[in-house]
């Protein structure tokens, strides 16, 4: 089953385990918790021991709870969790920022493992904290309970850093074969790549087993390094022969599976140096195919037959045929971000291949236009001749995205006068404004380009934020002006109000991610506003301002949008006055929302002494309790988690005493039993 199928099939998969649901939710609040707080804080004390009463509960009879990581689900088994639903959502994409492919607990396992395996999720990667797959062996806990696997390489108990180079291939060859066939590790040494073809073939429904297999996948190509090189042959072989015994629709589905374009992109031109012709040729159609771009059977003929020429005895032919489709598979590859796959470009590709001889002794296809315009800039800058063709050449290679290599080419021949031209055109902003007007950004190149063109870069960059048409290109440039600090807030001002709600929410996301938090926009209007995404990217910049955070926190508890007020009650201890503790009380806690915020809702008053607290919490119970038959189940769990907070907060409190005993008499056998614990 497609990738894509699995996504878009909804609840028509298997719904989770309760249990294994109200687990997760207690991991996204110890997560959430140890983010919030010190090492030590009072309220981080009951966390892993509800994290561990929860686990206990999803365990049930069986030995060991084994939970897959996906951008936005979990797996266990064949049940998926609900993509839509908003804490865990956003759990799954935390943890899975993390490189976190799946998460095994094992009977046995003790609340201190919990706690330091919340701990380590806490530090949120999108904010540059380092990924917990990234971490090196000595600062990975061994836990006995929990095993965390990671696609990371790095993290992997493989080769040392220092060994040669065929250690370090095979050893990822082997995580693969891993990966391929469930962590059997019997064999792996001795696996042919028809064999791991097979296993995945096998599994192909299964996207955890696809996802740890795409994410080796890239790491093993650069790994490799060039095709030339003869200390990783046997590997090369063995993963060339598996990718073209997957056949095509798994090969598509693995590479879909694995990542965005920009990710096929890496792995394409990895492969182009790594794998042989046969290998390459495979990946190249299971890219197109995956983007939903299949190329023509046209141009897959031509590619075919060029690399054919590659199979005679003479060795200059085979090292010109080699050369030409390598070079024309990456001159492909930039107009794979196109709707229509026949632009300039691919054509040219086209043009070039067929006018090649039969016997490939004619001279290689001529370069593509953006490498044409990339030499014309290389020229004009060596003979420091710079004319309105230069220039033609440097708009060519920027609307490529070839920024890069436009700074590669000025820093190779900086000592020469003809660079200055050039790099005094890319300080002016009508040139960062081209630059940065592609599909296509490289993050380090457009730092270095607004380092160097200073603030009057910040408009034309604003203005690529706003227009830019890819989440990619918008990421890069909101980092990039997050970097520059306090200097963006004018330009912020500047284009708030704004009748657009996506520019509205980019704009206070830049602006909470701005260390300088003095400004003259007034979040709270925002927290207002009609779309709940504006509302949810104002609610940080108003509740980090100690005047703003008591109206923010009243506002957004009272949102109809769940999510935001879920923000609310992870962010109580901004202003925990008695305005919003009663607001948690009255629009979360006794309100008529889901069960999943009300007992969030519930959980955020742990440690609150308030008499209000206790008798809110007291009729909570006493609703659950009494509730009707179908509406029993999640009175029950509202009920328990009620009691949870009363009953260690108010231990000689005849009326929460009095509950207590209800619960344990009550007709829910699970409540019943979680009763008699407490």
């Amino acid at each position: 089953m497609m990738s894509s199928e699995i996504a878009d099939r909804g609840t028509e998969t298997e719904a989770m385990r309760a249990p294994v649901v109200e687990l997760l939710l207690e991991v996204s609040i110890g997560v959430h918790r140890h983010a919030m707080y010190p090492a030590g804080h009072p309220s981080l004390k009951p966390v892993a021991a509800e994290t561990l009463q929860r686990l206990t509960r999803a365990l049930g009879e069986g030995d060991s709870l084994r939970l897959g990581v996906l951008r936005d689900r979990f797996i266990e088994g064949d049940a998926h969790s609900d993509p839509r639903h908003p804490i865990l959502s956003e759990l799954a994409a935390r943890i899975h920022d993390h490189e976190v492919a799946s998460i095994e607990f094992r009977r046995g396992v003790s609340a201190a493992e919990l706690r330091d395996l919340l701990r380590l999720l806490a530090p949120e990667v999108e904010r540059g904290a380092p990924p917990l797959g990234t971490l090196p062996a000595d600062r990975r806990p061994n836990w006995p309970h929990i095993t965390v696997d990671v696609l990371h390489y790095d993290a992997l108990v493989l080769a040392q850093s220092g060994a040669p180079e065929d250690a370090r291939t095979a050893d990822l060859w082997r995580a693969l074969v891993r990966s391929a066939s469930s962590g059997a590790s019997t064999g792996e040494g001795h696996a042919t790549g028809a064999s791991v073809a097979a296993a995945v073939r096998e599994r192909a429904d299964d996207p955890l087993q696809m996802s740890l297999v795409a994410g080796y996948l890239g790491p093993l190509l650069e790994a490799l390094g060039p095709e030339s090189d003869d200390a990783s042959e046997g590997v090369r072989e063995e993963l060339a022969g598996f990718l073209v015994a997957l056949g095509p629709e798994a090969r598509a589905d693995l590479l879909r599976t694995g990542g965005d374009a920009a990710w096929r992109m890496d792995l394409i031109r990895a492969a182009s140096r790594s794998l042989d012709l046969e290998g390459l040729l495979s990946l190249v159609d299971a890219a197109a195919a995956a983007s939903g771009q299949p190329i023509s059977n046209s141009m897959t003929r031509l590619l075919t037959k060029m690399a054919s020429h590659g199979a005679g005895d003479d060795p200059a032919s085979r090292r010109r045929a080699d050369a030409s489709v390598r070079e024309n598979v990456l001159s492909l590859l930039r107009d794979w971000t196109l709707a229509d796959p026949n632009p300039d470009a691919y054509t040219g590709v086209l043009d070039a291949l067929s006018r090649t001889d039969g016997d490939a002794r004619g001279t290689l296809p001529p370069p593509s236009e953006v490498e044409v315009a990339l030499r014309l800039v290389t020229l004009s800058v060596e003979v420091d001749q710079w004319t309105h063709r230069s220039e033609a050449a440097l708009r060519s290679a920027l609307d490529a995205g070839r920024l890069t290599d436009v700074y590669r080419i000025l820093d190779g021949l900086a000592e020469l006068p003809g660079a200055r031209p050039p790099r005094e055109a890319l300080r002016t902003p009508v040139w960062v404004r081209r630059a940065v007007a592609c599909e296509a950004l490289d993050e380090a190149a457009v730092a270095r380009l607004a380092l160097e063109a200073g603030p009057k870069a910040i408009p034309a960059l604003m203005d690529g934020l706003i227009a830019g048409r890819t989440r990619d290109v918008r990421r890069v440039l909101f980092d990039t002006l997050a970097h520059l600090g306090g200097a963006v807030i004018p330009e912020i001002e500047a284009r708030l109000p704004t009748p657009h709600w996506f520019v509205a929410r980019n704009l206070l996301n830049l602006l909470a991610a701005l260390p300088d938090r003095s400004q003259r926009i007034d979040p709270l209007r925002y927290l207002q506003h009609d779309d709940r995404r504006v509302r949810r990217a104002a609610f940080p910049v108003a509740v980090r301002d100690p005047e703003r955070a008591e109206r923010a926190l009243l506002l957004a508890l009272g949102d109809r949008d769940e999510r935001l007020a879920q923000l609310a009650l992870l962010h109580l201890d901004r202003a925990a006055t008695d305005d919003v503790l009663r607001a948690v009380v009255s629009r979360v806690v006794l309100a008529g929302r889901s069960a999943e915020l009300r007992i969030l809702g519930v959980r955020s008053l742990r440690g609150r002494p308030e008499p209000l607290v206790r008798d809110a919490l007291a009729e909570l119970v006493t609703r659950g309790l009494n509730a009707p038959a179908e509406h029993a189940r999640a009175g029950g769990a509202l009920a328990l988690a009620g009691l949870q907070v009363l009953v260690p907060q108010w231990p000689g409190d005849d009326r929460v005493a009095a509950l207590l005993e209800s619960a344990r008499r009550a007709a829910d056998p699970m409540l019943r039993c979680a009763a008699e614990a407490l």
